[in-house]
């Protein structure tokens, strides 16, 4: 993506010293991680798709561009240099060209929302920042469980809290 669009995470109070702990464990147990984070990461993908398609027409076509990313936190993506829009050739524009301001609104540009204002938005983060604590909740707990379990299979203490 380059820079083109969004890259979403939301941030977890222990979480930078969960992932250091997860270094003293085999690399299965970091993919394990990986998989929890991204079944968490896919119900995000759909909570901002959903408060997207809702929203605008622009919203709903940079809506299909938001994945997930596979890392060991909860991430997705939205935006890039997917072509969306009706029509062929010109007509399409890349996701990220539309995205702030379906997002964020704008001033000037009449096909976008009036501007949200500073540190506002429409749909991505306030659909996330709706859900951070489940988020956290969920993740933490399968980090725990994960990491107590190659923790126990390892003959490693202290990587879960203990």
């Amino acid at each position: 993506m380059a820079g083109k669009g969004l890259v979403i995470n939301v941030k977890i109070e222990g979480g930078r010293e969960t992932l250091r702990a997860f270094r003293e464990l085999p690399k299965d147990a970091s993919d394990e991680l990986r998989d929890a984070a991204g079944l968490i990461a896919d119900d995000m993908v759909g909570w901002v798709q959903a408060a997207a398609s809702g929203f605008s027409r622009q919203a709903a076509l940079v809506a299909g561009t938001t994945k997930r990313l596979r890392d060991r936190v909860p991430a997705i993506s939205i935006g890039g240099s997917k072509r969306v829009g009706t029509g062929t050739g010109r007509r399409k524009g890349a996701a990220y060209e539309i995205l702030f301001g379906a997002n964020f609104g704008s001033r000037s540009l009449r096909q976008f929302p009036a501007w949200a204002g500073v540190g506002n938005d429409y749909f991505v983060f306030k659909s996330i920042e709706e859900h951070a604590h489940e988020v956290e909740e969920r993740w933490l707990a399968a980090a725990d469980a994960i990491g107590r379990r190659w923790a126990s299979d390892t003959g490693l203490t202290g990587v879960s809290g203990e």
